[in-house]
């Protein structure tokens, strides 16, 4: 198998995937230097700098640039990675040799665009940066223990569906830091016992009389309910039904995840 100097893997990576990583991966070992360029996209998700950090952190013995200038700073291109069959273009604009890796996607089925439009069922070709940036934050507002007991019970309701819901989490009042933790390894959805309406979160459920007031960013439901189970029925209903709404990725002005 052909060896080169220096590869080149260009992409938007908006979000970046299994089939991205295998691509750069792919070019990892066929070159003995690679840098990976993200660009910027019209009406991008996410900030580039935000994408190449992902990339990077995915991909640590890799070059990760964001413009041409820095690409041919590093010398030569000899060969550019795609997935693309028309990418003999790109190559000749670079003047190197075109390198197409699995154009049928046959490894990874998976698209930026198939993720955008449905990232429960993409979860499993997304790497850790990623799934913490579109994990789902649900925090549970209430006195203590209840909103605990609540956070910890709808976190082991989803655990039993299986599937990608195995791996749901849930959190006390903890820091930022914590949350973002688990999210990397967690389920599309984060359960929080959310001792405050300070943080910001996708939904809030109200579990009783809000003392500290209500929360601002985010959809807040008061949960309907006497009894732990009616509660927790509720809760359930809420989270199902926000869930299943489209998380507003793939259509213009989706703002940031």
């Amino acid at each position: 198998m052909k060896r080169y100097g220096h590869g080149l893997v260009i992409g938007t990576f908006c979000p970046p995937h299994a089939g991205h990583h295998h691509l750069v991966r792919t070019a990892e070992d066929r070159c003995e230097a690679l840098t990976v360029l993200v660009c910027t996209a019209a009406g991008e998700l996410v900030a580039a700098r935000t994408r190449a950090r992902w990339m990077a952190e995915v991909h640590p013995r890799v070059r990760v640039v964001r413009s041409v200038r820095s690409v041919r700073t590093a010398g030569r291109v000899d060969a550019v990675f795609t997935s693309e069959r028309h990418g003999d273009r790109l190559a000749r604009a670079f003047g190197a040799e075109h390198v197409c890796v699995d154009p049928e996607r046959a490894l990874f089925p998976v698209s930026a665009a198939a993720v955008r439009k449905d990232p429960v069922g993409c979860w499993d070709f997304l790497e850790r940066p990623v799934r913490a940036a579109l994990t789902r934050r649900v925090a549970v507002l209430g006195a203590d223990p209840a909103a605990t007991t609540l956070a910890r019970s709808l976190a082991e309701r989803y655990q039993r569906r299986g599937g990608v819901w195995a791996g749901t989490r849930w959190v006390p009042r903890c820091g930022a830091a914590r949350e973002e933790q688990v999210a990397r390894t967690g389920a599309p959805v984060l359960f929080c016992a959310a001792g405050t309406a300070r943080a910001e979160r996708h939904l809030w459920l109200l579990a009783g009389p809000q003392d500290g007031g209500l929360p601002g960013r985010g959809r807040k439901v008061v949960l309907r309910g006497a009894g732990s189970p009616a509660l927790l029925g509720a809760a359930v209903d809420a989270v199902d039904t926000f869930l299943g709404e489209s998380w507003g990725l793939d259509g213009p002005g989706a703002g940031r995840w």
